[in-house]
């Protein structure tokens, strides 16, 4: 979460840096790269997540039915 609010203040910085011919890009495009950031941390959180999960069940024994 920290990396995605250091991308869109760097994103407005800039967009105030070269107002004129940036500006509408950068906020435009601003959205898309804060949502993108955010499904990209919570996919390898849960990735992780599943990787731990599944090789502590593989180290578990099975039990007999």
């Amino acid at each position: 979460m920290i990396t995605i609010g250091i991308i869109g203040l760097s994103l407005v910085f800039w967009g105030k840096l070269y107002d004129n011919f940036v500006s509408p890009i950068l906020y435009a495009t601003l959205p898309g790269v804060m949502s993108g950031c955010l499904i990209g941390a919570d996919s390898v959180w849960i990735w992780g997540l599943y990787k731990r999960r599944r090789s502590k069940n593989k180290n578990s024994p099975v039990p007999d039915s």
